[in-house]
């Protein structure tokens, strides 16, 4: 099966999480790049997912496991049309004429339509609903396309707002690799919609960690 990772065009750990996992199966794997467009550095009380922009190149992962190297644009089609799955190890929007039915998928941190857009796993505390991934592929919206696999993460009495969010990244990443046995057995929860959210102001984040222990009580007991 041949499998196309859309990724920058410098180190990321995603990318590279994921491709440790793929590379142990038999899979054909192209690495698609784009390039990586940098937003203005903003405070944050906490990082919920890990430094992503370190690691190994995508040259260096090219010539450690002997995959091709390909821009991710229109003028590259066929490379796109000739992969079975396209999995989103890291991207930005999609311009609208990348975007192909039902075979690039990305693992968003966040159970869609009830919890999507940015800084997902914040917004879900503060509102206090459920954290999870949810494996979909990708259309013309936001974090709506059509769901394949979703799974709320358990809480525990001992997690904190970083243990909890790393969590929620490996696992992420797990559903990535195994995306064909997602597929073979989907989950869709069934969730209510809302509107996708922007970057959490730093207040609310402030106020996200003030009902972080009161969440926990609520969570540990509860499932969707």
């Amino acid at each position: 099966m041949k499998i196309g990772i859309i990724s920058y065009n410098l180190p990321h750990k995603k990318t590279q999480d994921l491709l440790d996992g793929l590379v142990k199966m038999s899979y054909e794997i192209t690495l698609l790049i784009l390039p990586f467009k940098k937003y203005k550095e903003r405070e944050v009380l906490f990082r919920h997912r890990p430094n992503m922009f370190q690691g190994k190149s995508p040259e260096v992962l090219s010539a450690e496991h002997n995959i091709d190297v390909h821009d991710f644009s229109i003028s590259n089609c066929r490379i796109l049309e000739s992969q079975d799955y396209i999995l989103i190890g890291g991207a930005g929007l999609i311009s609208d004429d990348l975007i192909l039915e039902n075979k690039i998928i990305n693992c968003h941190s966040g159970l869609t339509p009830l919890v999507r857009g940015l800084d997902s796993f914040k917004w879900a505390i503060l509102n206090n609903l459920p954290v999870g991934n949810s494996l979909h592929f990708i259309d013309h919206t936001v974090d709506d396309g059509p769901i394949i696999y979703q799974e709320q993460l358990e809480i525990l009495d001992n997690d904190t707002l970083e243990s909890f969010s790393l969590k929620l990244y490996e696992r992420e990443i797990e559903m990535l690799i195994n995306f064909e046995e997602h597929i073979a057995h989907p989950r869709n929860l069934g969730l209510e919609s809302n509107n996708p959210t922007m970057r959490m102001p730093l207040e609310k984040e402030k106020l996200l960690a003030s009902r972080f222990q009161a969440y926990k009580q609520i969570w540990t007991k509860s499932k969707i």
